[in-house]
């Protein structure tokens, strides 16, 4: 029944095979669910008239942002285009899939499926200036987030978002759909230090606001006890939820910089690559994968940075730091743009750089 599905939750079906695979590196998961996964696409691909959308079906949209009037559970950003962007992000997985597990006809249906949702939505949702239709902070990021526009626009849509959040003062109104990605597409595009500023901003609406009140798990709306001391709504205002808690998992992945090789997954081999910010003055990340402790860490004294790595035994990692000057290192580099850029085996790592 297409009103027991809604984008984003019913996704799970594909995300979560997929990345459970690129964390672990285990096939198996992939062989066992690839046919409920391809069922999924399927009846996506079957609601109303056109193949390459997902629209006039019941959806959640952008749930419980702040950019919709108050009280309204949907956000502001229209449902089918939350729809059809998960209908791409959810084919795309498919297809890689197909590919990991050689599945060869499979790869070029959906790899096919995958280009033609993307020229819908082209069609659709961007004007010929290269505008989005749809006029909101999650709309731009999904944009972004989910490789639907090309580079180019994808990069100028991240500094729209910026320009948008310096005039609303770093404002925190994206919902369970747009907030995961927000920090994780800002920083993709170069604008980490808008993403510092919305995790560490401590005004209502934002992260630390819930802090400041008090919170020591991050609450299922961003308004649930507001300024005043009201409620949202005590029907449904849990003060432990996942969505906007989701914020971990840039902190793990740019603030420290722990990154999947989607090419090998299971970190057989990963990319360390730490985003700096003028918030903090140090961090470190240890993980325990299948390999060994990865340990990511970085300090800064005076005008210096002090960044320590571990690699576990049988792993390789690809380094990739940031500063004006590489003082101390053990293993060659090469400089690319502002990141230096090093290959490494096993082995605890220090390097000294010049901020």
């Amino acid at each position: 029944q297409s009103e027991k599905v809604a984008a984003a939750w019913g996704d799970c079906a594909t995300v979560v095979p997929w990345n459970l695979y690129q964390e672990f590196g285990d096939k198996r998961i992939l062989e066992e669910q690839f046919d409920s996964m391809k069922k999924y696409v399927e009846f996506i691909r079957k609601q109303g008239p056109n193949e390459y959308t997902w629209e006039g079906q019941h959806q959640l949209g952008d749930w419980v942002a702040l950019d919709a009037p108050y009280g309204s559970f949907v956000g502001a950003t229209d449902v089918d285009y939350v729809a059809i962007a998960y209908f791409a992000k959810s084919t795309e997985i498919l297809y890689k899939t197909a590919e990991v597990i050689g599945r060869d006809k499979e790869y070029k249906i959906y790899r096919e499926l995958y280009h033609n949702i993307l020229k819908a939505i082209q069609e659709k949702y961007v004007e010929e200036d290269g505008e989005l239709t749809v006029k909101t902070q999650t709309a731009l990021v999904l944009a972004a987030n989910f490789g639907l526009v090309s580079e180019e626009l994808a990069s100028n849509y991240m500094k729209k978002l910026v320009e948008w959040l310096k005039e609303t003062n770093y404002d925190l109104i994206t919902g369970f759909v747009g907030t995961p990605y927000i920090c994780h597409a800002l920083t993709k595009y170069g604008q980490v230090e808008t993403a510092y500023k919305l995790l560490f901003k401590k005004e209502y609406p934002s992260w630390m606001y819930q802090v400041t009140k008090g919170a020591t798990t991050v609450w299922e709306h961003l308004d649930g006890i507001r300024p005043d001391g009201t409620l949202w709504n005590p029907r449904m205002n849990s003060f432990n939820h996942y969505a906007y808690g989701s914020i971990a998992e840039w902190i793990y992945r740019d603030i420290t910089g722990l990154k999947i090789c989607e090419e090998v997954p299971g970190y057989k081999k990963f990319q360390i690559c730490p985003r700096l910010g003028k918030e903090l003055d140090s961090a470190e990340f240890a993980y325990e994968s299948m390999y060994g402790k990865i340990v990511s860490g970085w300090k800064r004294t005076e005008d210096k940075i002090e960044y320590h790595i571990t690699v576990p035994v049988n792993t390789t990692a690809e380094l990739r730091l940031v500063g004006s000057e590489l003082l101390e290192c053990q293993v060659p580099y090469q400089k690319i743009k502002d990141e230096y850029v090093l290959e490494t085996g096993s082995g605890d790592y220090w390097f000294i750089m010049r901020e």
